[in-house]
């Protein structure tokens, strides 16, 4: 995985993938991108995708993309975004885990098998 040098390539890096980035954090807490959202979201610009994939913005898992971890808890911790926890949040994402692990146990396809831990993988980032 290739690193930013200066802040200044980071900055422009973010820059150019502003709109995408805007998305997938305000969408971080319910479901992943998949490559062709993100694509257009550029205005078709793969280079610029492929570019914040190569620097470790965005992770690639098959298909979805999410913001990697850092970034996504660096955004979080800048912008002061506090989410209120309650009961009802918590019993909707055990109820999520629940479904997931139980499809993942009864599937029987490779493909839908790594599907579903991408899914329980994010529903845990998202907890």
């Amino acid at each position: 995985m290739a690193t930013f040098h200066s802040i200044k390539e980071l900055t422009r890096a973010l820059a150019a993938g502003d709109g995408l980035l805007n998305d997938m954090f305000r969408k971080r807490k319910t479901v992943a991108l998949k490559y062709d959202e993100a694509l257009e979201a550029l205005g078709g610009d793969e280079r610029r995708l492929k570019h914040l994939i190569e620097y470790g913005v965005i992770v690639r898992t098959d298909d979805a993309l999410e913001l990697e971890d850092v970034y996504q808890r660096f955004f979080e911790e800048v912008l002061a975004v506090n989410e209120d926890i309650n009961v009802a949040s918590v019993q909707t994402y055990i109820s999520k885990l629940e479904l997931g692990i139980d499809s993942y146990l009864m599937a029987e396809n490779a493909a839908r098998k790594s599907k579903l831990v991408r899914e329980i993988r994010h529903t845990l980032k998202s907890i």
